[in-house]
């Protein structure tokens, strides 16, 4: 099987050089790990930071909302902007599966609300309709996580 071609090949790299070599190859490996590492920190402290501005412009908006002073698709668009950093930072699937769980919860209720409002002739139908859309897609996000 191995000719004399084979053979030549170790010659020219001897034991302790094909070791330092694999001992090279090896501290690289875990110098790029450590810095992966560092760099997951550093961006799930900046996940964390959004997180935190996120919810203090949700709040905001929520007051800002009740006093008429912003739409509820601004309020939609900041919780939906929290809701997913939120996501982001879940380490396990149970995690995930709870906060969809608030999500679709969410979702419902502005559903509902969006229908009073239409009954009433204070809303569109087409945000009712992407209220709906957005509610069934959440429940798809939910049943992905379910399922694994």
């Amino acid at each position: 099987m191995f000719d004399r071609r084979g053979c030549h090949c170790f010659k020219v790299v001897s034991v302790p050089a094909l070791g330092l070599l694999l001992v090279g190859f090896w501290l690289l490996h875990a110098l790029g790990v450590e810095a992966q590492t560092s760099r997951g920190g550093r961006v799930r402290d900046l996940q964390e930071q959004r997180l935190d501005t996120l919810r203090n412009l949700v709040k905001i908006t929520t007051e800002h909302y009740k006093n008429g002073q912003a739409s509820s698709d601004d309020l939609w668009s900041a919780t939906r902007a929290k809701d997913e950093t939120e996501l982001d930072l879940c380490t396990s699937n149970a995690e995930r599966i709870a906060i969809l769980e608030r999500i679709v919860a969410d979702a419902e209720m502005v559903e509902e609300q969006d229908a009073k409002l239409v009954t009433n002739k204070l809303l569109s139908r087409t945000l009712l309709l992407k209220a709906t859309a957005d509610r069934l897609q959440q429940e798809i996000l939910l049943e992905y996580a379910k399922a694994k």
